[in-house]
């Protein structure tokens, strides 16, 4: 009885959300469910009822949503947080519009039953919350003031995309803007490129420091002769071979645990980022050969399986590679996921363009969750026994701890157990004082000999 209750109202929701008030009705609701007719009128006598319903299904699930996010790791620098925010807003205008719309379609019954505005000021006092103690966590001198500036700003972008829907929608533009504003943090600090389409990377969490305030002057990995330099010598340890490029077709499975090892930065389908890759793809061209595998690709993550995937898969791939699309759907993820957040991050801590591109590297190997050997962690265990030059620490000291604690991780994975990426290339660049990879570089992986002129 109660699974059928959650069935009804969830389909509720879809209704309310995507057809408004007027079309609530009860044989609306059923055959959205798929329930014999009547089973709405069921448990619910009335409207009143059925609205009062909705409202405590919406807070519920908006309360488990919201407790999943405060359990992962809060965002480390004002940048991620704005990353955060902006992620929140496009799904809630894409993926999860329905549920969105019916939550201020709610909004607007309230006015008339101030029954129902008891749950939604739950939902949003949970919201508000959660804000407030990531803006203090960040050093925010009137927390409860900017956490409720963000969420009253969060909410205005938000009906406003679904009121008036204007394209491509991403709002991190305003979001590190607002951040920025309310922490007083230089743009520099802040800015990461845009992340695409509803999704954002893993925040880690760390006790706040003066670092987001005091970025390495000079240039960063991000300049363009940097970046590739970077590309090339992932690269070099992904794909055996400076021709980054040349891989956005790659496509195989390297026996790993992580079933097809894909692109440009070793995208998998276990650990969602090939996923995300390919729902990018196919919300900006959604006639794409590998849309088709979108089903199996969700049912596969989180495990070493091709089911769904076989045989033509890899072929498909290959074809998809081709197409240019595909290719900036690859960069963006790329970006988004990985390069962008190291740079952010590695500019808090104070270090120049090396010590930038061990985070990125780190973060293309081990991620950014929360389990012992991933990129949060591995930094972590780094500051217990180094200063970054961002709280007054020496680079070459801290870069060194750093790479020690990268090594350990590696050495946790027996498919990451070669550790010459970091011992015979970034500890070379960092033995050599090159800390702004200056040309020439010559390095080693898995004893393989490397130059960049």
């Amino acid at each position: 009885m109660a699974r059928r209750r959650e069935q009804v109202l969830d389909a509720a929701v879809e209704v309310l959300g995507a057809e408004g008030a007027r079309r609530l009705t009860y044989q609306a609701v059923d055959r959205a469910a798929g329930v014999p007719t009547g089973t709405t009128s069921n448990h619910f006598r009335n409207r009143a009822a059925l609205i009062g319903g909705i409202a405590e299904h919406l807070t519920a699930l908006e309360r488990r949503e919201w407790e999943a996010l405060a359990a992962r790791p809060s965002p480390v620098g004002p940048g991620e947080l704005a990353a955060t925010l902006a992620a929140f807003a496009r799904h809630a205008t894409g993926p999860g519009r329905s549920r969105t719309a019916a939550r201020w379609a709610l909004l607007l019954e309230s006015a008339a039953r101030p029954e129902v505005r008891a749950p939604l000021g739950r939902g949003r006092q949970a919201v508000l919350e959660r804000s407030t103690e990531w803006v203090r966590q960040l050093g925010s001198g009137a927390p409860e003031r900017h956490g409720r500036i963000l969420v009253d700003h969060l909410e205005g972008v938000v009906m406003r995309q679904l009121a008036f829907p204007d394209g491509p929608f991403d709002p991190a533009e305003e979001m590190r803007a607002l951040v920025g504003g309310l922490l007083a943090v230089p743009a520099t600090a802040v800015a990461v490129t845009a992340a695409p389409d509803g999704r954002a990377a893993a925040p880690s969490r760390t006790a706040p420091h003066p670092a987001s305030r005091t970025a390495r002057a000079g240039v960063g990995l991000d300049d363009p002769a940097k970046r590739e330099i970077a590309m090339q010598l992932v690269s070099s340890a992904e794909n055996s071979s400076l021709d980054w490029k040349a891989q956005y077709k790659y496509i195989e499975d390297i026996g790993d645990g992580r079933g097809y090892t894909g692109g440009i930065i070793g995208f998998t389908s276990g650990t969602h980022d090939m996923l995300e890759l390919v729902e990018l793809y196919t919300q900006r061209k959604p006639d794409n050969v590998l849309a088709k595998y979108l089903p199996a690709l969700r049912k596969v993550d989180g495990s070493d399986s091709h089911d769904g995937l076989d045989p033509d898969y890899p072929e498909d791939w290959r074809t998809a590679a081709q197409d240019p699309d595909f290719r900036k759907a690859q960069d963006d993820e790329r970006d988004r996921v990985y390069f962008d957040p190291a740079v952010e991050q590695g500019k808090a801590d104070g270090v120049g363009v090396l010590g930038q591109f061990a985070y990125y590297d780190a973060l293309v190997m081990h991620g950014s969750g929360d389990d012992p050997a991933s990129f949060p962690n591995i930094r972590r265990r780094a500051l217990a026994e180094a200063k970054p030059p961002a709280q007054g620490g020496d680079e070459k000291t801290y870069l060194n701890a750093f790479l020690d604690a990268r090594v350990w991780a590696m050495k946790q994975e027996k498919a990451h157990s070669d550790t010459s990426r970091v011992d015979t290339e970034q500890r070379v660049f960092l033995g050599n004082g090159n800390l702004d990879l200056h040309t020439p570089l010559d390095w080693k992986v898995y004893g393989e000999s490397y130059h960049i002129g």
